[in-house]
């Protein structure tokens, strides 16, 4: 229900933006509706291919993340963050109303381009981001800590040296798709955060907004772990390469940076992959690797972000 609201108050809103717009307008929102409609039918059609997770996947590695957040941060941080929501009056109904809704403040970043030479595709930039994790689903499946534990999240977590020894545990919600790796509301939302270095103020603060409310939402909803979201940050960043033109004699180096970004984001992946009870370093030790991760991907971008505006 609630994605075909969100699909209906984004056609109401293109409706009333092209009904009330004039002769100069009206053939480029007549664009914006063609990009939204590719959205939307995308939308539609995900459904199908997150049912197949699920037919396909009858194990996860949700006991891995479980794990990996334990180890780095000593405790479950969505538990943490869902009990600070649910204290704070307003803050839980506010994140799922931003969870929900994420693609408005999508749709509404490519009406800030308007009149702009960004060097970006915005539209194939969402588009491209839900394709490639829709097929990273397959090989990761990750449902979230809500649906592996059910009515125990977030009050009773079970201790690292519980679940250390274990190769899986079953989910408390079996029938939920496996679409944790990489969650794909962080990769939007931090794709809305590079692309606003390319516009003004007010679509910094936007997307800044977005990206903070995503954050606390994908965690306090009990949707995702904390490894999903730092593998979301190398993912956004070889989306990026793939969809922002450079000048000829900089496209070299932009081969590089998809090469390179891509095996950053392939090598998270598959860390994040190692079963539980292979993790023989410490939390500390993790915690400066993930921030390494991120620090390269972000670097990345820097170098692409160099090269698209020269």
């Amino acid at each position: 229900m609630a994605g075909w609201g969100t699909i209906s108050l984004i056609s109401t809103l293109i409706y009333l933006l092209i009904a009330n717009a004039d002769n100069d307008d009206y053939f480029r929102i007549k664009d914006y509706f063609m990009e939204v409609l590719a959205i939307v039918l995308f939308i539609m059609a995900s459904s199908f291919y997150l049912k197949l997770t699920v037919a396909l996947h009858h194990e996860t590695y949700d006991l891995n993340m479980l794990i990996w957040d334990n180890l780095m941060f000593g405790a479950l941080p969505s538990a943490y963050i869902n009990l600070q929501s649910n204290s704070t009056p307003g803050m839980m109904g506010l994140l799922k109303i931003s969870y929900i809704f994420l693609p408005i403040f999508m749709i509404s970043m490519r009406f800030m381009d308007a009149g702009k030479r960004i060097p970006i595709n915005i539209t194939g930039i969402f588009l491209g981001t839900a394709a490639l994790g829709y097929c990273i689903y397959f090989i990761a499946p990750v449902c979230g800590p809500v649906y592996l534990l059910g009515e125990r999240f977030p009050l009773d977590i079970p201790d690292l040296a519980d679940v250390a020894g274990h190769a899986t545990m079953p989910l408390a919600w079996p029938d939920f798709p496996r679409n944790g790796i990489p969650s794909l509301h962080m990769a939007w939302a931090l794709s809305l955060a590079l692309i606003s270095v390319y516009l003004g103020t007010a679509a910094r603060v936007w997307a800044g907004m977005a990206l903070a409310l995503t954050f606390c939402a994908t965690l306090a909803l009990g949707e995702h772990y904390v490894i999903d979201l730092i593998i979301a940050v190398p993912f956004s960043v070889f989306i990026q390469t793939l969809f922002t033109a450079v000048p000829e004699k900089r496209k070299p180096r932009r081969v590089a940076l998809i090469i390179f970004s891509a095996l950053i984001t392939a090598v998270s992946i598959l860390v994040a992959l190692i079963p539980g009870y292979d993790l023989i370093a410490s939390g500390p030790f993790w915690l400066a690797f993930w921030s390494v991760i991120m620090l390269m991907s972000l670097t990345v971008f820097h170098l692409l972000h160099k090269d698209a505006i020269n």
